[in-house]
């Protein structure tokens, strides 16, 4: 069973890129995959990168307005930039505690975006990404489930909230799993993975530190513009650029190219194929299924914060029919007939995620709340232990 991984505008290799790709693999193994497979860690998943064929300003941006962002002042400014975006709007700057326990200061207010954060300070390590995973999928799972957070109002300090979380997780499993024929959980895994959690911590307050007590959502903000033309660009070369049936563009090349060898590999005891598109990704899947290689089946296609629909609205795709619909109430497009299940994800938050059930036929769309807005939301889906947990029981539950 493939799974093909099919990324947005903006994205370009730099630093952290390939770590960046490494944890959300790990994350998928870990949460989305166990749903569809008995063999989590022998799926192939093929993450084609079509970056390079995205747009590429001739004066390097001279046409943006002179910025003027406070700098982090970090060597690895990108990945404080994408921790910082994370639960920027989580964190209370105004919390006393938050210079000095940033962590805790989430967790008060969620847990689940402190657990979401902590994964983004920790998940650098590609060695302890199996091991990090792990631990994520347990603590967000208690976090979801748990009702009882008094222990929180005695915690000061980020490594007591590691310890105690640790124990709380433990103490909530083995509660859930009485008796003498109750299956035995392994440990949450933190002491094993210590020394990366303490590393993460001591790092998420060093990034809040340096922001020197502003909103820590404010320093993801200041690269929004430049992404703002990225995005416009690579929507805008992709059109212009994508090609005919016999002659596809480079990016529609890349694509398409994937889906191939990932239905190659398919094997004859399980021939499922997940497709999973974020963003621009969506709209060019899309276009590959019903245009350019329909002949590609997709068990399961998830689209996340795309514009598939707006897409069709305004027929932009090699496939759209101007003549639907004749009656907007009534009339939808079709599914591809190649995909069997396709499932739709927005953040109302998210200027770039649209609903899909307006506008298609046989697509069952879900809200996932970031607490972030515009592009920080958009950003943020993958990178949350907890998106992925919802993701993963989306997947795994019949369709309706």
């Amino acid at each position: 069973m493939p799974l093909v991984f099919v990324h947005g505008v903006s994205t370009r290799r730099g630093p952290g890129f390939d770590g960046s790709v490494a944890a959300r693999d790990a994350l998928f193994r870990r949460f989305l995959l166990p749903a569809v497979s008995a063999e989590p860690e022998s799926v192939t998943i093929l993450n084609p990168y079509w970056g390079d064929h995205g747009a590429r300003p001739a004066w390097n941006h001279a046409s943006l307005p002179a910025a003027d962002v406070e700098a982090l002042g970090a060597e690895d400014l990108a990945t404080d930039q994408e921790m910082a975006a994370l639960v920027g709007a989580a964190i209370p700057p105004d919390d006393p505690i938050t210079p000095k326990a940033p962590l805790v200061a989430t967790a008060r207010r969620s847990v689940e975006d402190a657990i979401d954060l902590l994964w983004a300070g920790a998940a650098e390590n590609p060695g302890k990404l199996s091991e990090l995973s792990r631990s994520a999928q347990r603590a967000v799972r208690y976090a979801r489930q748990n009702t009882d957070w008094d222990w929180l109002n005695s915690v000061e300090t980020d490594d007591d909230f590691l310890l105690q979380l640790e124990a709380h997780v433990e103490a909530w499993e083995g509660a859930r799993t009485e008796g003498p024929e109750a299956p035995r959980y392994e440990s949450l895994g933190f002491s094993e993975t210590w020394d990366r959690l303490r590393e993460a911590a001591d790092r998420i307050r060093g990034v809040v530190g340096r922001v020197s007590g502003r909103a820590v959502a404010e320093v993801a903000r200041g690269p929004a513009h430049r992404a703002a033309t990225l995005f416009l660009g690579d929507i805008l070369v992709y059109l212009r650029e994508r090609g005919t049936r016999d002659q596809p563009g480079p990016i529609m090349a890349e694509v398409s190219g994937a889906l191939e060898e990932a239905a190659r590999s398919a094997t004859d005891a399980d021939r499922k194929l997940i497709v999973v598109a974020h963003s621009m990704g969506g709209n060019i899947v899309y276009d590959a299924l019903t245009h350019f290689r329909p002949d590609i089946p997709v068990d399961v296609l998830v689209t996340v914060g795309s514009q598939v629909a707006f897409f069709e609205e305004l027929k932009l795709f090699a496939a759209s029919d101007n003549d639907i619909p004749r009656n907007p109430a009534t009339d939808r497009v079709r599914k591809p007939s190649g995909v069997g299940r396709w499932i739709n994800i927005f953040d109302r938050n998210d200027v770039l995620g649209f609903v899909a059930e307006g506008v298609f036929a046989g697509v069952e769309d879900y809200e996932y709340s970031t607490g972030e807005g515009i592009f920080l939301a958009h950003m943020t889906y993958f990178t949350r232990p907890s998106f992925h947990d919802r993701l993963g029981e989306r997947v795994g539950e019949p369709a309706p």
